[in-house]
């Protein structure tokens, strides 16, 4: 019981706090944030976990993208070799990359052309 109603007392912060943040943003910021919710809350129910797993799993994977991206920028620029890109970030990921490169350097020349 008591458990409960610490998750209880938790929630109630959590949507106060929420309250406080919306009031102070503006309209743009508060709609990004309300969408953030949206999604955040939409995961609870799909996943069934609690709201820290969530956040946590998001920030664990916006790392990962992060550092996927720069390992990626630094191997197209010339500064990372291919086969260490493809140690770091794997084989998928860096042909898409140089398949994104080709056809972004087609596209250049072609509207250069015109």
């Amino acid at each position: 019981m008591e458990m409960k109603k610490r998750r209880c007392n938790d929630v109630l912060n959590l949507v106060s706090i929420k309250r406080i943040i919306l009031k102070s943003m503006t309209i743009e910021m508060r709609h990004k944030m309300e969408n953030t919710i949206s999604i955040l809350e939409n995961l609870k129910r799909e996943t069934q976990k609690d709201e820290s797993e969530i956040i946590s799993m998001a920030f664990k994977t916006g790392l990962k993208h992060l550092w996927r991206e720069l390992i990626l920028g630094k191997y197209l620029r010339g500064k990372v070799s291919r086969d260490e890109a493809i140690e770091t970030v794997g084989i998928d990921w860096v042909e898409l990359a140089e398949r994104q490169k080709k056809a972004m350097m087609e596209d250049l020349e072609s509207a250069l052309k015109k």
